[in-house]
C-alpha cells in the first residue's frame, strides 16, 4: 500500500458532509495542490481543510509547515477517541 494515508485522508474528505467545500471532483494528490510546492501536496491540502471542512467532523490543526507531528499527552488527552494511526514497514515506503 504505497499511498495509503493520502487515499485514507481522500475518504475521510469525501464523506458526505465532512468537508461540504471540498469540490467533489479534487483529491488530495491533485496539481491544485502541488502549485505551490510540487513535491508536497499535504501543506496545501491542509491550508484548504479549515475553509472547506467542518471542523466539528474533520478536524484540521497543527502548523502548516509541518506535515506530520509527534501525538504528545496533552494532544492526546484533548482527542482521545478521536484519533487514526496508521502503520506500515518501512520498506513500503
Amino acid at each position: 500500500v504505497p499511498k495509503c494515508g493520502t487515499s485514507f485522508y481522500n475518504t475521510l474528505v469525501h464523506l458526505p458532509g465532512n468537508c461540504p467545500g471540498w469540490p467533489v471532483n479534487l483529491s488530495v494528490g491533485d496539481e491544485f495542490f502541488r502549485k505551490n510546492d510540487p513535491k508536497c501536496f499535504e501543506v496545501e491540502a491542509r491550508r484548504k481543510c479549515p475553509e472547506w471542512c467542518d471542523q466539528r467532523l474533520l478536524h484540521c490543526d497543527g502548523p502548516l509547515t509541518d506535515t506530520h507531528e509527534l501525538l504528545g499527552l496533552e494532544k492526546y488527552q484533548t482527542y482521545k477517541g478521536k484519533i487514526v494511526a496508521i502503520f506500515r514497514q518501512p520498506e513500503q515506503r
